[in-house]
């Protein structure tokens, strides 16, 4: 359920920002915060599901229920271990793969993540005179990017590019626990 209010509540912000600006300029101090409490809510009740998937599927699971958690937690580990983890989980109870949905679902996951991250920090995207584009950060520093990396930045934070990754990242990741659910 979590999934599918963190699904909807960009939407209505999305909604409400081209219907009611005022009011959206309003509750975005609110909003904000509360993506990150769902995300964080989100994700720890995603670690306990999947530990009692994994213990629930001991055998029929590629790792056991510890490293199903750890998977998530260790540097460096945790940019690719977690579809696999999903992936192990939804082929255990369901039988089939979903590689390739799993696989959209993580590319999803860690552009949101790195979204919100830019959004918290208050990152501001800028170019002068039509030179390079450049993140800079109120708390000061900031860094040049190219301009495919500046493009896929600003498809994929804003407007509907922003709308599907939020899609892609929580609406994907209910499919497979709901599938996974069902089948358990």
């Amino acid at each position: 359920m979590l999934l599918l209010v963190r699904f909807a509540l960009p939407l209505v912000m999305f909604a409400l920002a081209y219907t009611v600006p005022s009011l959206s300029y309003q509750l975005w101090p609110v909003m904000g915060p509360l993506y990150t409490l769902l995300s964080l809510v989100i994700g720890v009740a995603l670690l306990v599901f999947l530990y009692k998937v994994y213990a629930a599927n001991r055998g029929k699971a590629p790792f056991g229920p510890g490293m199903a958690v750890a998977g998530w937690m260790i540097p460096v580990v945790n940019f690719f271990m977690p579809p696999l983890i999903v992936r192990g989980a939804y082929k255990a109870v369901v039988g089939a793969g979903a590689g390739l949905m799993v696989l959209v679902w993580w590319l999803a996951w860690l552009i949101q993540i790195a979204n919100e991250m830019m959004r918290g920090m208050r990152a501001q995207l800028s170019r002068v005179d039509g030179g390079d584009w450049y993140m800079s950060f109120p708390a000061g520093g900031g860094f040049h990017l190219p301009e495919p990396a500046a493009d896929f930045y600003i498809m994929t934070s804003s407007g509907i590019g922003g709308l599907l990754v939020v899609a892609a990242a929580y609406g994907i990741l209910w499919h497979l626990v709901r599938t996974i659910r069902a089948k358990m």
